[in-house]
């Protein structure tokens, strides 16, 4: 019985043996089959990546090919443009706008402006007008209106008050330029009045006397103050020169005239000279601070091409002619007053908005 058992095992196990062999066979069969398919796959995989990349590199060298000029242009014309303006503009524009009429304001007032606190320059008619502080004696019906950050030092017997705006027939002239909550300091007998910037290192104060019938140009924003008589303040005027090229070239199309008798209380960077017109004097428009109204105000191109076009000068600098009249302007131009539209983001286009106005 159990030889019986164990042969009836062995022949299943016989059976089953043999249905693996078969299997195993079958599998090597499929999976070398398999194996030469999986090889043919991935040869047509490196064909298509290699049609791909030369299709590729054709479609991008005939994009190349078609976009290439037409952007060469683009940025040699924007390489370009800029010159070409100045070119135009230095060339043609220029000499046009140097040859057209000058400005003249006031023809029969008086150019003649004194500096009482700097000795030598009513001589010579020019020199260095201002100092780091300035000492100012007061007369009995004179009151000084001075922005309180130059107001250094006075007596204890001066009676001072508030004055919210240089001239109430110019609100916005004096609120743009810096002239309103003014100081108003009156007469202390012999005792003097110090002014100096206490703020900015670099600026220097000049007072500037104006006699009766004499005609300053002088914008807002170069003031730190006025001397005035009580009685009589100081007179200002408006002045619009809209169909004067010289006015659209500096972009200042309202000049704003004071009238004496009184006295300007200026203020420039790292100091202020004066100069006589004479027969014609040149200086940078950046630094002017004012001139007589008597005097002709004209614009001419600058010397060379080569400094305009490496932006080492401006395209005009600002003339001024008259044998009885000056102007003033401060050494340096201050670098945080960017006038005209060339000045940088909103600031430059404010400031040239204010120029527009003679502020």
């Amino acid at each position: 019985l159990l030889d019986q058992v164990i042969a009836s095992h062995e022949a299943t196990i016989a059976r089953e043996t043999g249905s693996i062999a078969s299997w195993k066979e079958e599998l090597n069969s499929l999976v070398a089959q398999n194996k030469g398919e999986i090889e043919r796959i991935d040869k047509q995989i490196v064909d298509i990546d290699d049609r791909l990349s030369k299709n590729y590199v054709a479609r991008l060298i005939a994009l190349a090919g078609q976009q290439l000029p037409a952007a060469l242009l683009v940025l040699l014309g924007v390489i370009l443009l800029p010159i070409g303006i100045k070119v135009l503009l230095y060339f043609v524009v220029a000499p046009w706008a140097t040859a057209r009429p000058p400005i003249r304001l006031l023809p029969l007032a008086s150019g003649s402006v004194r500096f009482p606190l700097v000795d030598g320059i009513a001589e010579t008619g020019r020199g260095k007008m201002s100092a780091v502080s300035q000492a100012i004696v007061l007369g009995a019906e004179q009151e000084l209106l001075i922005q309180p950050e130059y107001l250094q030092s006075t007596s204890l017997r001066a009676r001072k008050q508030t004055k919210w705006l240089l001239n109430a027939s110019f609100p916005f002239t004096s609120l743009l330029s810096g002239m309103y909550m003014l100081t108003r300091v009156g007469p202390a007998g012999a005792e003097p009045v110090v002014v100096s910037a206490t703020k900015d290192p670099l600026s220097e104060v000049a007072i500037l006397d104006l006699s009766e019938g004499a005609a300053f140009v002088c914008q807002p924003r170069s003031l730190a103050g006025v001397i005035q008589d009580r009685t009589a303040p100081l007179r200002i005027t408006r002045h619009w020169r809209l169909g004067s090229v010289q006015a659209w070239l500096t972009l200042q199309l309202r000049f704003l005239v004071f009238h004496g008798p009184g006295q300007l209380v200026m203020k420039g960077c790292r100091g202020i000279r004066v100069e006589s017109a004479g027969r014609g004097r040149l200086i940078n428009q950046s630094a002017t601070l004012g001139f007589s109204a008597n005097v002709d105000y004209a614009n001419t191109r600058c010397e060379t091409f080569v400094s305009y076009w490496s932006g080492k000068e401006d395209l005009f600098n600002d003339l001024f002619t008259g044998e009885s009249g000056v102007y003033v302007y401060e050494e340096m131009p201050d670098l945080k007053r960017t006038t005209g539209i060339t000045g940088r983001g909103l600031e430059g286009f404010t400031d040239a908005l204010l120029k527009v106005f003679g502020v």
